[in-house]
């Protein structure tokens, strides 16, 4: 918030869209009709979302694991951060260093289709 606040157009600038959970529609809403003093309280329903890419820390691939801990695993654009032994940077997620390849041998190993993933990341459409 204190960033918005600051720049308004911290949002696109970073790629971010406002998403309306008041429904299973799941629309995306303008950032200037959202009523961000609400931010904080727990009937806000909105989820500031970030594209996949280069400029998201999740990087180009998200893996979902369904865990009661939502944990996941994911890509990263910070690739030195393999190079250390101490990997805890990702709040109880897990950062995977070949997270493309790695969805390819899944959907591989699942359906023997391995060129969706890649098209899909190539796309920038985050969604595998």
């Amino acid at each position: 918030m204190p960033a918005l606040k600051r720049h308004h157009d911290y949002l696109q600038v970073n790629h971010m869209h406002v998403i309306s959970i008041a429904s299973a529609l799941r629309d995306t809403v303008d950032p200037a009709k959202v009523p961000w003093k609400d931010a904080a309280s727990d009937s806000f329903l909105y989820l500031v979302v970030q594209d996949a890419g280069p400029e998201n820390p999740l990087g180009h691939i998200k893996l979902m694991c369904p865990n009661e801990y939502d944990v996941y695993l994911h890509d990263t654009p910070q690739h030195s951060r393999f190079s250390v032994a101490v990997r805890n940077y990702s709040h109880g997620c897990v950062r995977v260093e070949h997270a493309v390849e790695l969805a390819d041998s899944l959907v591989a190993w699942t359906s023997g289709d391995t060129s969706r993933v890649d098209s899909l990341v190539t796309q920038g459409s985050g969604c595998a």
